[in-house]
């Protein structure tokens, strides 16, 4: 049973990792959305600001512009593949919990088995050595 709840620990650990690997995958992918909506943000700021300059660099912002949504778009479906991945080791997570739980609770109630076995055969045998006295 020892052996079974290491394993349990150890499967515990792993899981605990990948869900942990998969929150930081997450939140990197949303500070890259952060970033582009920034820069999306930034020349947009510029073609209104910089109305002297726009019409020499419309081309040039509006090809940006036009990159930058494609990356959004790419970086929103790869959003949800990560919070899809997230989720899944979070369940495998509390899985593992749940299990090493089951387990270590098993190990305890076995243990409580052997000592109350061990107190009532102690106390039998007490019981029965002090008979033979008071008899003999």
């Amino acid at each position: 049973m020892k052996k079974k709840v290491e394993r349990a620990r150890r499967v515990l650990a792993a899981q605990r990792d990948l869900d942990r690997l998969a929150g930081w995958a997450l939140a990197d992918v949303e500070h890259r959305q952060a970033e582009v909506e920034d820069g999306r943000q930034k020349l947009l700021d510029f073609l209104k600001d910089e109305s002297a300059f726009g019409d020499l660099f419309a081309a040039a912002v509006l090809r940006r512009l036009d990159a930058l949504k494609l990356a959004q778009g790419a970086l929103r479906a790869e959003r949800a593949a990560k919070v899809e991945q997230h989720v899944a080791e979070r369940v495998r997570t509390r899985g593992a919990e749940r299990n090493f739980e089951t387990l270590v609770d098993a190990e305890r109630r076995r243990d409580e088995q052997l000592r109350l076995a061990e107190a009532v055969d102690a106390t039998l045998n007490r019981l029965g050595s002090g008979r033979g006295k008071v008899g003999g």
